[in-house]
């Protein structure tokens, strides 16, 4: 009996540590929640952030933790964190109002008012009495321009609520326009019902600037400021006010007066000090920093402002003297070296170049890897076109600190701009981790998503990112080309709809529309389009290459001709009109005049790399390889790590047989970027072709250990023929037959497997594949080892 007894006795004890071990995790987790809760109510954000962490470790699906954790992005304006948070909250529990309340705000902000009548009617499904459900669908029917739905709506909230801002908030915008007394009379009967009128008064402000009440606009901001006198929010807002008034007298005493009241605060002088140069002048800002600077003289900044103020004057002079200043003060402290940076900055301002690299390089003697001097010396050789050197110089300064915004987002313009999106992608997106509201990472992070075909991950980036920042055109612009890929033509017009009723947009949304109208091969409305935005924008370079485009895709080369010969007439310094009269001719077959075309835009503009490149291309056809290698190396000198440029180089030097010299060109590109198949692909067979020994066999093998996880055929065949070279003709076949299964196989394609069938001793396959090689008189190198073979088979 002891024996059976024991391990039930054990097996109790687990279940019962099991069972405690449950308990003491939702225990944890209900504690930690309940302080991330009281800290967050008492505005300690931060520690609120890791109490919501430590919930999360515990139980990733905590749907009030992910509300919360949603609250404190948005606090920080992290819209996409904000978003898939109040989504996931939402998925865990679709009963839970206040992130469906929440949801529905976010896709109002982002102009998604599908989405967010959607939430609201969830919401009112779960509580029809909800106020605040009631005005998220009020504040959707006013921007759908349903203004008697809008008020009623608000009307039940208020009914619901009293003194609901919200619903208040839809009553004013509705309002204001044609009764602004009324509108004035319902913020009045809200702040009679309650306490916390700042949201009130500021909707009070937005009616009286409407009405051009500028006094009734500076008494409330007045009113703000004796309610809330630590809040500096309202002091700044009414000096801005004061400064769009032109009462610049009132506003600098207000400004003067915050900083006498708060001689501690170092930001506000720095502030006055830029207002007044603004303002008044610089020399008076001088004046005015000099002062504080008596006042505080061991606060640098006071100095570097100073600096900052002497530049603007162009007195280089004084800001030299101002930084030696410094340097003599702080010796080699990290102020000193601020104001050597700031130093080669003024002297590269002059062109000094030679004496700001000599002062770099004091710097790196001091401190080798100075993070500001990296990234001065990095924005040099940006400048100067040596891309690996700025490289080398942003990843020291990544390396050492991977939370350096500056360097992240340059590393990955050089990146881009050597063509290596994917490396670029990385850095921008390292950007956006330290940044999440970054508005450069964020579009950046986007394009390149979309240009991948990435588009679920891109849009969810965009509609975050236009919650907190509805209007922004760039983020529209790629949320309409996403759709426009994806061909959901419906979404891409509502968007270019959107932009084209704006008067700022209008332009925008009608090139979109046309775009969009392409895709669609609706070349009539896409040419209808593009010649409105013509008329709108003559310089807008590429509506006019859509607009020849559209002419051509509907065979109307001649009428494309004479539109683009009389803009070039009435805008002749258009360097890009030429252009596309040289695209016109060539797509005609009409080599001369493309030639004669695009050396007349390079006439105008000699730094055109797209031009240099569009004429080596119209020499290429028209079999002048010679002129076509030497403008290739013009565009080389412009851009000298454009390995699309070296790429077709190389391909130049292939026609011309030098091929040793393409093959150290395509080297040279996987030097700058080894994820550039194209040119491992052309190398490996240049190498097991042309160039064949046991060591160019290597490193073949090597340059395509990863092709045959792709997904393009030609790269299939290149692997299998390198191994069939290598003679491996085992591991050759299957890729090689894989590369022949698809779709209308190139005739090279089957001569590489015939070639490895023959060699496996498979003659009749091998006759089969090497006849239909040369089915078409195809040729390709190897043709004449196809007939020799086949007659011996």
């Amino acid at each position: 009996m002891k024996q059976r007894t024991l391990p039930l006795f054990i097996s109790a004890l687990l279940l019962t540590g099991l069972l405690a071990g449950c308990s003491s995790g939702e225990e944890r987790q209900a504690k930690y929640y309940a302080r991330a809760q009281a800290l967050f109510a008492e505005g300690d954000y931060d520690k609120a952030k890791l109490e919501v962490r430590n919930v999360l470790q515990i139980n990733a699906e905590h749907p009030q933790a992910r509300y919360l954790w949603a609250q404190l992005a948005e606090r920080e304006q992290n819209w996409r964190e904000m978003f898939g948070n109040l989504q996931m909250a939402v998925d865990l529990d679709p009963n839970y109002i206040d992130a469906r309340i929440k949801l529905g705000q976010l896709y109002y902000r982002s102009q998604a008012y599908d989405q967010a009548l959607a939430q609201a009617d969830a919401v009112l499904a779960l509580d029809a009495n909800s106020a605040d459900g009631h005005t998220l669908r009020g504040s959707v029917f006013y921007r759908k321009g349903d203004n008697a739905t809008a008020i009623a709506e608000a009307n039940t909230a208020l009914a619901l609520q009293p003194g609901h801002v919200g619903a208040i908030s839809i009553l004013t915008e509705v309002y204001k326009a044609e009764d602004p007394e009324l509108a004035l009379a319902v913020i009045g009967e809200g702040m009679s019902q309650q306490s916390e009128t700042a949201t009130l008064k500021l909707l009070k402000i937005s009616v009286l600037e409407e009405q051009g009440d500028a006094d009734g606009v500076i008494n409330v901001y007045k009113e703000l400021i004796a309610d809330y006198p630590e809040n500096l929010f309202f002091h700044y807002r009414l000096v801005k006010f004061l400064e769009q008034q032109e009462r610049i007298d009132e506003a600098e005493a207000l400004l003067r007066d915050i900083v006498k009241t708060t001689p501690d605060n170092l930001q506000l002088k720095l502030w006055l000090a830029e207002f007044i140069a603004n303002q008044r002048n610089l020399e008076l800002a001088e004046t005015t920093v000099k002062e504080f600077i008596r006042n505080q003289p061991d606060i640098y900044e006071l100095r570097f402002a100073l600096g900052k103020i002497y530049m603007a004057l162009r007195q280089y002079e004084e800001a030299e003297a101002v930084y030696a200043e410094v340097i003599a003060l702080d010796v080699d402290g990290a102020d000193s070296l601020h104001a050597r940076n700031e130093l080669v900055k003024l002297q590269l301002a002059r062109g000094e170049q030679e004496s700001g690299q000599r002062l770099l390089d004091e710097i790196f003697a001091i401190e080798k890897d100075n993070a500001e001097a990296l990234i001065t010396q990095a924005r040099l050789q940006l400048a100067q076109g040596k891309m690996p050197e700025a490289i080398a110089s942003l990843r020291t300064v990544v390396k050492n600190d991977p939370t350096s915004l500056q360097a992240l987002l340059l590393l990955a313009q050089a990146h881009e701009a050597t063509g290596a999106a994917d490396l670029a992608l990385d850095n921008y997106r390292n950007a956006l981790a330290v940044d999440p509201a970054n508005e450069q990472a964020v579009l950046k992070v986007a394009g390149l998503l979309v240009a991948k075909g990435e588009f679920e991950p891109a849009e969810r980036l965009l509609q975050g990112y236009l919650a907190g920042n509805p209007t922004n055109t760039e983020a529209r612009r790629l949320l309409a080309e996403s759709y426009s890929r994806q061909q959901r033509w419906d979404d891409a017009l509502a968007v270019a709809a959107t932009l084209e009723s704006e008067e700022a947009n209008n332009t925008l949304g009608t090139y979109l529309k046309g775009r969009v109208l392409f895709a669609q091969k609706n070349y009539t409305g896409s040419l209808a389009a593009f010649t409105q935005v013509m008329a709108q924008e003559p310089n807008a370079i590429e509506a006019l290459a859509y607009l020849n485009r559209s002419y051509v895709a509907l065979g109307r080369q001649e009428e494309a001709r004479d539109y683009l010969l009389q803009h070039i007439e009435k805008y002749p310094e258009q360097a890009h009109a030429r252009e596309q009269l040289g695209a016109l001719y060539m797509s005609t077959g009409k080599m001369e005049e493309a030639i004669a075309s695009y050396q007349a835009a390079l006439e105008i503009d000699s730094k055109r790399v797209n031009t240099l490149l569009a004429l080596a291309q119209a020499f290429q056809a028209s079999s002048d390889l010679q002129a076509a290698l030497d403008t290739y190396d013009r565009a080389l000198e412009l851009a000298p790590d454009n390995v699309a440029l070296m790429i077709l180089k190389a391909g130049v030097l292939e026609s011309m047989e030098q091929f040793q010299q393409a093959a150290d060109l395509y080297e040279e590109v996987l030097a700058i970027d080894a994820s550039q198949k194209v040119a491992a692909n052309n190398l490996a067979m240049l190498l097991v072709d042309r160039l064949s020994s046991e060591q160019n066999l290597e490193r073949a093998l090597e340059i395509t250990a990863d092709f045959g996880k792709t997904k393009v055929p030609t790269f299939w065949d290149t692997r299998g023929w390198v191994y069939h070279q290598s003679q491996d003709y085992a591991n050759a076949l299957p890729l090689l037959e894989k590369a022949v299964g698809t779709k209308d196989p190139p005739a090279v394609f089957r001569y590489h497997l015939g070639m490895t069938y023959y060699k496996l001793s498979d003659n009749e396959s091998a006759r089969s594949e090497l006849q239909a090689s040369l089915k078409d008189d195809s040729e390709f190198f190897g043709a004449d080892d196809a007939v020799s073979i086949l007659d011996k088979l």
